[in-house]
């Protein structure tokens, strides 16, 4: 849903003309962190924070990144790879029926993207 929403909100950005945000979903892996009770040793297929963190700089300095984009939007996995997203999430039509539902449930009436100033050329 999280995926859903942000390629919504990629969508609706460029929609607006604004081409100065980068929409990126990162998977850092499965992380050895003391946030889960009861999980304190690193086993093999788990990373440590500095190992899982990889990729999220790799998205955030990366210009191979930009290249990837989609209408956007893309999504990179722990192996700083572009990943693959659920079949639903690829239909653009479904992920804006989860932005319209989110800003329902949120009682968000105002289409704040409206108010993005966007820079001609």
């Amino acid at each position: 849903m999280q995926m859903m929403f942000l390629k919504a909100l990629a969508s609706n950005l460029l929609d607006q003309g604004c081409t100065s945000v980068q929409c990126i979903a990162v998977h850092p892996g499965v992380v050895s962190t003391n946030l889960v009770p009861g999980v304190k040793k690193k086993t093999f297929w788990m990373l440590d924070p500095s190992e899982a963190a990889r990729s999220v700089l790799h998205c955030a300095t990366s210009d191979e990144v930009v290249e990837n984009m989609e209408k956007g939007f893309a999504y990179y996995s722990s192996n700083c790879k572009p990943a693959k997203v659920s079949p639903l999430a690829l239909k653009l039509e479904v992920c804006l029926a989860v932005w319209k539902a989110t800003l329902s449930i949120l009682d968000l009436s105002i289409n704040y993207l409206s108010h993005i100033q966007v820079k001609s050329n």
